[in-house]
């Protein structure tokens, strides 16, 4: 992938803004606000009549049946309010009510920069549909209980599909709650074909289980000013040594590590790809390795 994709995201053309009220009435108003709000609600539908039935790649879960094609008309439209993370933003419904949700079917992904352009793709969205497979799935964000939901764009699309063609996000098995975990073989299917985001090729890599300062790890390649992570622990860059841009040191010695899975990212976050052809590297720590 090129430079260019790092912070661009999806910009999608979405319907007319709903109307929100949220101020209170007298009990005879009651009945009459109820009435502007479901005519809000027919009309923010009507704004795209031509997709009120709308066809995913893996269809939408309720009432613990999955259903494709859909239709709009049994979601809920929603404007996206905040993005707290690459699957979980805060929505506020048409009565003016806001509420926590996490995108059902996916998590966020380990790689910093694929969590930033999700980010960056959610907030594009602005006005969503919420499709909710049962009321009582929920998970605890940050101590606040948030809905698992299923959410489409104001064009019908799927966003977890949406992210997963992206290679954005993870497919997350652990959604299962309302009969969600009919859509996990068709969403990892999804992130399998995938594109793969990465910064270049890693070149003159070493893996020194010992070294000569002080008995640690340390791992040297190419190119300069890359983030070098073993088994999730970020090592100390020392900077260009012995012909190699970038000289990552461990806190113990490789042995310590056992069998190692490494990463690497390049200076604006993107994967590194190892001579094997794979962005992660998994080696036994005791042993000396040069590629």
């Amino acid at each position: 992938m090129t430079g260019s994709i790092r912070l661009k995201t999806l910009v999608l053309i979405l319907m007319l803004p709903f109307l929100f009220t949220a101020c209170t009435k007298s009990p005879e108003s009651n009945s009459s606000n109820d009435s502007r709000a479901d005519s809000t609600n027919s009309q923010a539908f009507d704004t795209e009549a031509s997709i009120d039935t709308v066809v995913t790649d893996c269809g939408v879960v309720i009432d613990d049946k999955l259903q494709n094609p859909v239709s709009l008309r049994d979601a809920e439209p929603v404007i996206i309010s905040d993005v707290l993370s690459s699957t979980i933003v805060q929505i506020t419904n048409i009565s003016g009510e806001t509420e926590l949700v996490k995108i059902a079917g996916i998590t966020e992904s380990s790689i910093p920069i694929e969590k930033d352009l999700a980010k960056e793709t959610l907030k594009a969205l602005n006005q969503a549909f919420i499709f909710r497979a049962s009321n009582e799935c929920t998970v605890m964000v940050r101590g606040v209980p948030a809905s698992v939901a299923q959410m489409h764009t104001g064009y019908g699309e799927s966003v977890a599909e949406l992210l997963l063609k992206k290679g954005i996000v993870a497919v997350d098995s652990t959604d299962n709650c309302g009969n969600l975990a009919l859509l996990t073989s068709c969403y990892q299917a999804i992130k399998d074909d995938a594109p793969k985001l990465n910064g270049g090729t890693i070149s003159n890599f070493l893996w020194k289980p010992s070294s000569e300062r002080n008995g640690n790890l340390v791992v040297l390649l190419n190119p300069s000013n890359a983030t070098v992570m073993v088994n999730g622990e970020i090592l100390s860059d020392s900077g260009p040594s012995n012909g190699r841009g970038t000289t990552a040191r461990g806190s113990r010695p490789g042995c310590a590590y056992g069998r190692a899975t490494i990463k690497v990212f390049d200076s604006s976050g993107f994967p590194l790809v190892f001579p094997n052809g794979d962005t992660k590297l998994t080696v036994n720590g005791c042993d000396r390795l040069e590629m």
